[in-house]
Parts: C-alpha cells; structure tokens; sequence
C-alpha cells in the first residue's frame, strides 16, 4: 500500500499488575502491524480480551506503548507532545460504543456537537448547522439527551467527532449499544459520511455480519496477535487460519427471512417513517 493515512508498526503495549516483587507484566499487544489508505474502511475483529481496543486506544497515546511506532501521514504519534495532541485531536477522532454515557446530560444537542470548536478555538454556528443536517438532526438541536433515542444520540456522537474534518475516525463497536432496529441506518449513515466526507475509518467489533457488510479490508486478532488479514470477501470465504474459520463458523446466522443485517439501505428506506 502506497502511502498509507495511518501505519502501525510492530506495536507491543504492556501493563503491569500488582506490586512489588509479585508483579506480572501481561502483553495486551504483540507485534501487531496494520495499515488504512485514504478512503478505506478497515475493521479489526477478535474476542473480548484479544486486543483490538487497546490498538486503537494506541492511536490516541492512551496506552503504555513497549515498542513500535504509530504513524499519521509518516508522523509519528505513538507518544505525542502538548502540540502533537492538539493536532491529533483534529485529525483523527473516535466514536464510542454508548451514545447514553458518551454525551454530557446536561448540554443540548447543539452545544455539544459545538464543544471541539470551542475548545479549539474555532466555533461557528452555521457549521454547527450543518454539521446537524448533515447527520439528519438538524431539528433536535435544542433538545438534551434524555429527549432523544439511541439512535440519535448515537448521531449526536458522530456530528460532535465529524465537526472538526478528521482524517481518520475510530469506531469502537459504534452500533452495538442500539437496537437492531435502528443499528443498519447508523450503519447507512456511517457509509454516506465516508464517501461524503472522504474518511477513513478503523472498525472495531465483534459483530461479523456488520463487519462483511462494512470493511474493506479485516484484521483477526486473538491473544493481542493479528492472526490472519486480508480484504474481507477473502478473509470470510476462504480463511487460512484455524482461528479465523473457529470464529466465522461461531458466529451467528441472521434469520433469512431478515434481510435488514445485509441490506441496511432498503431497512432505512422501509423504515424512514418511524421517527427513529
């Protein structure tokens, strides 16, 4: 891959347990190497405790990285400076996976998608707006969370990591906290943002059947190792490694009457008049 937007290379994060003597170091990450182009969609999969979280916490320099680098652009982020961080801030933004806890309670929809620009200095309101419309919330602006659903909080939380044009967004199980119902038109939205926008994306999740519909490109991770990577259709038609094909095959099968999980577009389209 020529020039990659984002290079993470031979990362290794540790975390220390315990006191003194007794004290066990256990290795979250193991060498894990990943890149994501510009416009591409790149999801890392794996169990609970395999690793994928604390790769992208790396980004962020929220870890305590052992070895390797983390490179934006051929920069070096793995442990940024107070000014480093400031344009990290700009340039890669995270979704989280729970729009009820992501969101200040006590602010309006407005205020909060508004927050990166004040903090940064650079608060305009018709960008705000748009910003609103853009995510199809524009007339919940003076509303607080309390007054919204999932789904649209879970709006509230992308215009806000949006509202300042990254480069690059983290999106950390973003529909896993919603009801199914409302989880293909978030997901429908993600997709439009992306080629609106020109974003990339690195998708974390569990969740299979969101990943094939979503990715590009897959990374399998088990015990804080990528075991197996490739584009998507040949990760999941053809895996090459035994924990790969264990995994694939324990996962669940959507009911074939519901074809909401493959074709999310026609969901939002039947469901357009819900309100959700």
């Amino acid at each position: 891959m020529a020039d990659p937007l984002l290079s993470i290379r031979d990362l290794r994060v540790e975390y220390r347990s315990g006191f003194g003597p007794g004290r066990r170091v256990v290795r979250a990450v193991d060498g894990v190497s990943l890149t994501i182009a510009r416009g591409e969609t790149l999801a890392v999969v794996g169990e609970s405790g395999s690793g994928k979280t604390t790769v992208s916490r790396s980004i962020f320099g929220l870890t305590p990285v052992r070895a390797g680098r983390v490179l934006l652009d051929g920069l070096d982020i793995t442990r940024p400076n107070r000014f480093g961080r400031q344009e990290l801030s700009r340039r890669v933004q995270m979704v989280f996976q729970d729009p009820y806890t992501a969101l200040d309670p006590r602010m309006t929809v407005h205020d909060s998608v508004a927050e990166p620009l004040v903090i940064a200095g650079e608060y305009r309101r018709d960008e705000v707006i748009r910003m609103l419309d853009l995510v199809g919330i524009g007339g919940l602006a003076g509303r607080r969370p309390a007054a919204l659903s999932g789904g649209q909080r879970q709006r509230v939380v992308i215009a806000r990591a949006l509202i300042r044009r990254p480069d690059l967004v983290v999106l950390d199980e973003p529909v896993s906290a919603l009801d199914v119902s409302v989880r293909a038109q978030v997901l429908d939205l993600i997709a439009r943002l992306q080629d609106e926008l020109g974003l990339s994306y690195l998708f974390v999740s569990h969740d299979l059947a969101v990943v094939r519909h979503v990715s590009d490109r897959v990374a399998i991770m088990q015990h804080g190792r990528i075991v197996e990577q490739g584009g998507t259709a040949e990760v999941f038609d053809a895996p090459k490694e035994e924990y790969t094909a264990r995994l694939l095959a324990a996962a669940p099968t959507p009911d074939p009457r519901d074809r909401t999980w493959l074709h999310p577009v026609e969901h939002v389209m039947e469901s357009a008049d819900r309100g959700i």
